[in-house]
């Protein structure tokens, strides 16, 4: 039989690929091609699907060698000689996986690492877990204690983004589409060592499960799924809430509350937090102290005057000097600051006296205030504008020479002031715009691997 004349894919896994290309539209897509069936499925399978539409979305494998069996260049030799055969492109990569500690979750680890360096922009990885995986996954994940987490169906990787576009495609299906193609794969070894948990569940403990419960698998997707979905509907409704909350908004019972904090955080795209960092930020939350929770993202989860703020980080100045002209405005971390020409009745205007410069607070500033002119520390007049703690860091100094003469929005020397009511130059005003955390919710709920 010519390769013309085979039997194509099945309606469910043509369905899940166009659905999947529709709604992500690459420039680019790369399948993570281990050798084995269920990748190999996918590769034969988006790759004849591609060969259908115009213009064709650029196809490579990508392969990674972790080196871990004796047969493993073998393998990579296999997956070079079926996408010659296909003409797709393939990039193989070496890693290296630690011996220290979990295998499987190094290798992984290893694996993704490669995976995220070759993933740009625009462009998607596609993964070939299919149904017995999650089914695998739900199960180890529970029997760990860590809930009925399914394996995310997409996220982020590299600059792109990673999907599994046959979760709910059995293995079957695909072992049947590789055999309709005449098609070999790679069989891992290790994939019947049960002392891996993973084969362990896979060859032990799901036949008996099964010989009882015989739609056992469909039973555990069906409450998995609707566990997600209460999830999300949780999540749906925090992520309205804006990126400030009044504590006396928050649920009252503990269990409660960290579920809410965890639906909160994941809405702003922070799920990478433990639950022992969950809890201690919880109990200090409840005994009133200055809570903070560090999360991926660069943000941070803080409490500060019964409010809890989700704060992204703004980055940190140097200590080098930056210059602004009459009439500019910069780009500054966390915010911009402005020098708006003004006339001489504007709140805090000022002659402007020629070259300034901007410098972050380090701490130790004093300006000058009052009729008097007595100098009086900066960082109490941040604390008397309440400005919060995390926004006093890269707060802009304005300096003449050498002299700090404005702190904008907030003061400015008298004896500059008093010179903007006397000559006839031109008077400005300095004015910060804090930058505001913009966020746009996850696309996909950051559930499991």
């Amino acid at each position: 039989m010519s390769m013309a004349d085979r039997p194509g894919m099945s309606a469910a896994i043509k369905t899940a690929l166009a659905d999947c290309l529709e709604r992500w539209q690459p420039e680019r897509i790369w399948v993570g091609f281990s050798g084995g069936g269920d990748s190999t499925a996918l590769l034969l399978a988006i790759n004849e699907f591609l060969h259908a539409r115009q213009p064709r979305v650029p196809l490579t494998a990508l392969h990674v060698n972790h080196g871990l069996h004796d047969d493993a260049d073998s393998w990579a030799e296999h997956c070079y000689g079926l996408c010659e055969r296909y003409g797709i492109d393939v990039v193989v990569e070496q890693a290296a996986v630690s011996d220290i500690g979990n295998l499987e979750a190094n290798a992984r680890k290893a694996r993704y690492e490669k995976f995220a360096g070759h993933i740009g922009a625009a462009e998607l990885l596609m993964l070939g877990h299919h149904r017995a995986d999650q089914v695998e996954t739900i199960l180890q994940r529970l029997f760990s204690g860590r809930g009925l987490l399914p394996m995310r169906s997409e996220g982020a990787i590299g600059q792109g983004h990673f999907v599994r576009p046959l979760l709910d495609i059995p293995l079957e299906e695909l072992k049947q589409y590789l055999c309709d193609q005449s098609e070999v794969w790679v069989e891992d070894p290790s994939n019947v060592d049960t002392g891996f948990d993973r084969n362990f569940l896979r060859h032990e403990i799901i036949p008996q499960l099964r010989a009882r419960w015989r739609g056992l698998g469909e039973g555990i997707l069906r409450v998995a799924s609707q566990q997600r979905y209460t999830q999300a509907a949780l999540v749906h409704s925090v992520a309205r809430l804006g990126d400030q909350v009044a504590l006396e908004h928050l649920p009252t019972e503990p269990g409660t509350r960290q579920a809410w904090l965890r639906a909160f955080l994941a809405a702003r795209g922070a799920h990478a937090v433990s639950d022992r960092a969950l809890h201690e930020f919880d109990q200090q939350l409840r005994s009133g102290q200055s809570a903070t929770l560090h999360c991926n993202l660069g943000a941070t989860l803080r409490v500060y005057e019964g409010v809890l703020y989700f704060v992204l980080a703004t980055g940190q100045w140097t200590t080098q000097a930056k210059n602004i002209a009459l009439g500019e405005t910069l780009a500054l971390p966390g915010g911009t600051l402005a020098l708006k020409i003004c006339d001489r009745q504007t709140p805090g205007a000022f002659v402007y006296p020629g070259a300034l410069s901007i410098k972050p607070r380090q701490g130790g500033e004093y300006i000058k205030q009052g009729s008097a002119g007595k100098e009086k520390p900066v960082k109490r007049l941040l604390a008397e504008h309440r400005l919060r703690p995390w926004h006093r860091a890269n707060y802009p100094l304005l300096y003449h020479n050498e002299t700090l003469i404005c702190v904008p929005n907030i003061a400015t020397d008298p004896s500059y002031q008093k010179q903007a009511a006397t000559h006839s130059e031109p008077c400005c005003h300095a004015v910060w715009q804090p930058a505001q955390a913009q966020l746009t919710p996850a696309k996909n709920l950051p559930f499991g691997n």
